[in-house]
């Protein structure tokens, strides 16, 4: 459908005036999005009624739909992005956010203590909430490869997670249940706070954190904008 869209180009044809030309585009490309969302619903149900929503377009009973012009026509609606860029600077942020919590003891140690700042620096770094470049490399983030996922009993909020990192293989607790399904993540490739000390969430012992961007109500999770193999390094 992407290809389809770059050699067809619609906004051309609609600058043109061309909208015998545009309406056939548009509905092939409608229905492109209408076969793939079909056949994606065993897999990620809720994007996939997301599309149909969007669509006008009932969740199907039998695969009959599944053939080029099956749909006869479209009334489409607006809705958010399903998939929404990352915002870098709001990462960012959020990575120095986990930095401050997940510094090690040992680390600590390694490197002599600073001078405890006069009051008003104090001050001036809170507000502004800056860290050196130091402390920024003490997190370890790593490519990990979700290779299953179910829920936590008795935990509304709570996935738990088999990822890979490289060869080797994790466990990892993550509060997502409310946005994500234990289907959706499954061969899905996340951020993985990888040198995070583990911890005991509901008798299950947590190696990682899966990092993620949130505002307000809405949250998403950090992945490669393309596809990488698991265990490498984010720098």
């Amino acid at each position: 459908a992407n290809k389809y869209v770059d050699v067809t180009t619609p906004w051309v044809l609609f600058k043109e005036g061309k909208t015998e030309r545009l309406a056939g585009v548009m509905y092939t490309l409608c229905e492109a999005l209408r076969v793939a969302a079909i056949l994606l619903l065993p897999f990620i149900p809720d994007t996939a009624r997301k599309i149909l929503n969007s669509l006008g377009v009932k969740e199907p009973k039998d695969n009959k739909t599944l053939s080029y012009g099956a749909q006869s026509g479209y009334v489409t609606t607006a809705g958010d992005a399903l998939f929404p860029r990352l915002d870098v600077a709001a990462e960012l942020n959020a990575l120095a956010a986990i930095n401050a919590k997940s510094e090690t003891k040992e680390a600590k140690e390694e490197k002599p203590q600073p001078k405890k700042p006069e009051k008003k620096e104090e001050e001036k770094m809170e507000e502004n909430g800056l860290i050196t470049i130091d402390e920024f490399f003490h997190t370890q983030l790593r490519i990990a490869e979700v290779t299953a996922c179910e829920k936590v009993e008795k935990a509304d909020k709570l996935l738990k997670l088999t990822v890979k990192v490289g060869e080797e293989e994790r466990t990892v607790v993550s509060g997502i249940a409310k946005h994500y399904t234990p289907e959706e993540m499954v061969g899905k490739k996340v951020v993985l706070v990888y040198n995070l000390k583990p911890a005991k969430l509901r008798g299950i012992e947590s190696a990682g954190m899966l990092l993620c961007a949130s505002a307000g109500d809405k949250l998403t999770l950090v992945t490669p904008e393309t596809d990488i193999e698991s265990g490498a390094e984010v720098c």
